[in-house]
C-alpha cells in the first residue's frame, strides 16, 4: 500500500524553472512588490481587520484568559502579537489569492 503523500509534487502544475525568454528579468514585476499592493488594497485590509480581530480574540481568550477574569495584568506585547500576526497573514493569504487569480494559476 503506498502512502497517500507518495504522488505530492507529481502533478503537472508543477513549475519546470523555465520563462519566458523573450521577457527580461528587470522587466518583470517583482512578485513580493505586486502582492504588497495588493494587500494595501482597501477591500483586503478591511477583511484582513475583520478576520484578525475574530482570530485574535480567540487567540487572547487562550492566551491570558485566567488573567483576564482574575483582574491581573496581561503583557501588552503579547496582546498587540495576538492581533497583528493573524492581521498580516489573512491580508498576505488574501492578496496572494488574488495574484494567483489574476495570473490565472
Amino acid at each position: 500500500m503506498r502512502a497517500p503523500w507518495a504522488d505530492f509534487g507529481q502533478g503537472q502544475n508543477m513549475p519546470t524553472g523555465q520563462s519566458d525568454p523573450s521577457v527580461m528579468p528587470s522587466d518583470r514585476p517583482r512578485a513580493g512588490a505586486q502582492v504588497w499592493r495588493l494587500m494595501m488594497k482597501p477591500r483586503i485590509a478591511w477583511s484582513a481587520f475583520k478576520v484578525s480581530q475574530t482570530v485574535g480574540a480567540g487567540l487572547e481568550v487562550i492566551h491570558d484568559g485566567g488573567q483576564f477574569w482574575m483582574h491581573y495584568t496581561v503583557n501588552s506585547w503579547r496582546v498587540a502579537l495576538d492581533l497583528v500576526v493573524p492581521l498580516c497573514v489573512s491580508s498576505y493569504r488574501s492578496a496572494r489569492n488574488e495574484a494567483q487569480r489574476a495570473r490565472g494559476d
